[in-house]
């Protein structure tokens, strides 16, 4: 028995909402882990069967984008100098702008599960304030799930364009 609540099915409801919001917690980060996967796994499966190279593009446009910045050759001029001490495979440039793409992929899933648990972390909090009350308050998840959807929907979207696009 709990010595803050005075009934059993106080506590149970408030133990089972917050089961269930944990348990949305961990699907969108799962979500999130498999889109990523999916994505990269996707983008690397249509490069080897189709001659895709979006991944390969990506890194590629990132190298474009950091050389533009002016100082940058501070950062890329150790790299320069190391490639210039020895021949290297002509395969080895492709596959460092490949690892970049699916680094700037990875970390684009990253910000995007960030996102829905920044957003969680308010949902929890109000929740919980409405389960503290005596008798527990009823919820109100209006909010919750157009923004859940939405945030899928991003995820979904974001993965299938990195996969086949």
């Amino acid at each position: 028995r709990s010595r803050f609540f005075r009934d059993r099915a106080s506590q149970l409801i408030r133990v089972e909402r917050r089961r269930q919001r944990v348990g949305i917690l961990a699907a969108w980060r799962w979500i999130c882990l498999g889109a990523a996967f999916l994505a990269i796994g996707g983008a690397t499966l249509h490069a080897a069967f189709a001659g895709g190279d979006r991944l390969r593009r990506l890194g590629e446009a990132a190298t474009a984008a950091w050389s533009a910045i002016p100082g940058s050759s501070l950062a890329t001029g150790p790299i320069d100098w190391l490639a210039g001490l020895a021949p290297w495979p002509g395969w080895l440039p492709m596959l460092g702008e490949w690892l970049l793409g699916m680094a700037i992929v990875a970390v684009a899933f990253a910000v995007l599960a960030r996102l829905g648990t920044s957003r969680w972390d308010e949902w929890d909090a109000r929740e919980r304030w409405q389960s503290r009350s005596e008798p527990p308050r009823p919820l109100d998840r209006g909010r919750v799930v157009p923004l859940a959807v939405a945030l899928v929907g991003v995820a979904v979207v974001l993965a299938f364009v990195v996969a086949v696009s």
